[in-house]
């Protein structure tokens, strides 16, 4: 399965799972409702999950983007995220305060590139 197959798979069970997604079919986009650390690893469990379809998991993410609206967000993100990934490899990652989400209620998106073993 190419990287392109395993996101898209990811992205129909996010969309299914009535999370937004976006654009690049190999990437997945889905959105964190909530500021308290429990909101913030819910939309992780659910992306993790959403990603177990296509052969995949946040411990093979390659590339992740954060998009907080708040500082006090990205500060819970950095905590709760490292439950998640694989501190033996490193992925390349960025987050950047944003302004506005595709939804009113969200606080967070994730954009995240992972692997296929």
């Amino acid at each position: 399965m190419t990287c392109a197959r395993a996101a898209s798979a990811a992205r129909v069970a996010v969309r299914d799972a009535g999370s937004s997604v976006g654009g690049d079919a190999r990437r997945l986009r889905p959105l964190g409702f909530g500021t308290q650390e429990s909101d913030i690893r819910l939309a992780f469990q659910r992306l993790d999950k959403a990603l177990e379809p296509a052969g995949t998991s946040l411990r093979h993410t390659a590339v992740s983007n954060v998009y907080p609206l708040t500082r006090s967000t990205s500060e819970m993100i950095r905590k709760v995220r490292q439950e998640f990934y694989d501190k033996a490899n490193p992925r390349a990652s960025t987050m950047v305060l944003f302004e506005g989400l595709p939804s009113l209620d969200a606080s967070f998106g994730i954009d995240v590139l992972a692997v296929v073993r």
